[in-house]
């Protein structure tokens, strides 16, 4: 009896720090190919409502996953490896707006059941940044050799003003 206490207890604090974590986290059944439960830091970063996320096989959610085929390689990857690191992925938001997001997760054992905690980072801001960067670059590249450019033709010019008075001067 004090054992199932013991167990009840991990569980209460397995349950409480999943919820309250400022990560966002979902625990996915792969056997069943759905999403067990989300927490509230999920609800918050993808607008969808828990009821949303576990209602909907993780066949997946061909509106959460922009692409089906990352939902696949995904997939494999976790089954493959029991867990995956970083895995980018666009995820679709209830608003309709894609994230681009660094996708995590672990299997664990719960009892004799298996699942899958999975952790998004999302990195549409970074992603966006470096894109605008890489755009400001190749802007600057060609503003520069645009004036090379000129520069060289106006040095020709120069050159050639100065021979014609070089052969002036010789007459």
């Amino acid at each position: 009896q004090q054992s199932e206490q013991v167990q009840r207890q991990a569980e209460s604090k397995f349950s409480e720090i999943f919820e309250h974590s400022p990560l966002p986290m979902a625990l996915l059944d792969l056997g069943q190919r759905r999403i067990e439960t989300v927490n509230q830091a999920w609800v918050n970063l993808f607008a969808y409502t828990k009821q949303q996320m576990t209602t909907v096989r993780a066949d997946w959610h061909p509106v959460f996953w922009r692409q089906a085929s990352q939902l696949r390689r995904f997939v494999r990857e976790l089954l493959r490896q029991n867990q995956v690191d970083q895995f980018q992925a666009e995820l679709v938001r209830a608003d309709g707006s894609v994230r681009i997001c660094l996708l995590s997760a672990r299997r664990i054992q719960i009892g004799e059941q298996v699942r899958y905690i999975i952790t998004p980072q999302d990195i549409t801001r970074v992603t966006e940044a470096e894109r605008n960067l890489l755009e400001l670059n190749a802007e600057l590249e060609d503003r520069v050799a645009s004036r090379t450019r000129n520069l060289e033709a106006s040095n020709a010019e120069l050159a050639q003003a100065l021979d014609s008075v070089r052969i002036m001067q010789d007459e």
